[in-house]
């Protein structure tokens, strides 16, 4: 799927209604001023924020660009990619939606995590006052106090898969992106159970949509969309992410509380150090039973205390 997205005066938009309007489709969203469908592209002009004087419009689709040539050969037909660290204020959808995110797949200890967030029309008001954008840009301290806010406001399926079962997933001849794919299909597809409709499933993308499809071992959802940078674009993968990230610092304070430590996070030479240390207080059994024994981190540990594998 392509979004091209263009802000429009009065006339421009006057001109957009007359242009498709034997295409137009009662609104299909509360906050949809102009619904138009032509062919497989789709056509939503939004009423104004209270923070803008124009209309954003948005042409969706797999191909737009003759729909948009259509009402003007000269408008841009590029992606426009927002800045990063930018909290967004114009997502492409803010009607009824879901949305995945995930985390921990790059930190040596400590789960990885995947929430879908269900979002529906109207919840992108709850959004912005909780100040929600993706987790990498808000600090934990505000992921801890924002996550039980969140939690009582939408409806959020978590996944969480310990580094035990990860590794046996891993010796089963999985690689990262098929347990991701997984566990995407897996919380999003409860989400759709629970919440019925034709609504939009959005995965803020890590791999092409026929890799996603051929790692599934179960069918894929209906009305998805892969999206780069998703938080950025759709307000339920923001949501997602910093559901992922809450519940993935909630564990790790749960492991560190155990052992008695706190866990570094990443997969940095501070890591390695860590690990070394924690590999020789505790035993080999339990430092394969916290860490994701596929990263290069492990071996390491394994030869600064002298084990062979």
């Amino acid at each position: 799927m392509k979004y091209l997205s263009y802000k429009f005066n009065e006339a421009e938009l006057s001109r957009l209604v007359e242009v498709f309007k034997d295409h137009a489709l009662d609104p299909d969203g509360s906050y949809v001023l102009f619904y138009a469908r032509v062919g497989d592209t789709q056509i939503r002009a939004y009423h104004k924020s209270k923070n803008h004087d124009y209309y954003k419009v948005v042409f969706g689709g797999p191909n737009p660009d003759p729909t948009v040539d259509l009402f003007d050969p000269t408008l841009s037909k590029e992606v426009k990619q927002k800045a990063k660290g930018v909290l967004p204020d114009e997502y492409l959808d803010i009607n009824e939606q879901i949305g995945s995110d995930e985390v921990g797949f790059g930190d040596f200890f400590g789960p990885i995590v995947v929430s879908a967030a269900y979002l529906k029309d109207g919840d992108i008001d709850l959004v912005h006052r909780l100040g929600i954008s993706d987790s990498k840009l808000l600090s934990d301290e505000r992921i801890l106090q924002i996550g039980p806010l969140l939690l009582a406001a939408f409806d959020v399926e978590t996944l969480v898969v310990n580094n035990l079962k990860f590794n046996e997933l891993i010796a089963k001849g999985y690689n990262m992106n098929k347990i991701k794919a997984m566990l995407h299909n897996h919380a999003l597809g409860k989400l759709k159970i629970r919440h019925k409709g034709h609504y939009h499933a959005y995965i803020d993308q890590f791999v092409s949509e026929d890799k996603y499809k051929e790692y599934l071992e179960t069918p894929m959802i209906s009305n998805v969309v892969f999206q780069i940078k998703g938080e950025h674009y759709y307000p339920s993968i923001a949501v997602a992410s910093v559901a992922a990230r809450y519940q993935f610092l909630l564990e790790m304070a749960a492991l560190g509380k155990k052992y008695n430590v706190t866990f570094p996070l990443g997969a940095s030479n501070i890591v390695d150090e860590f690990a070394s240390a924690f590999l020789k207080k505790f035993g080999e059994t339990t430092f394969k039973n916290v860490t994701k024994n596929n990263f290069s981190n492990f071996q390491k540990a394994l030869m600064i205390n002298n084990i062979e594998k």
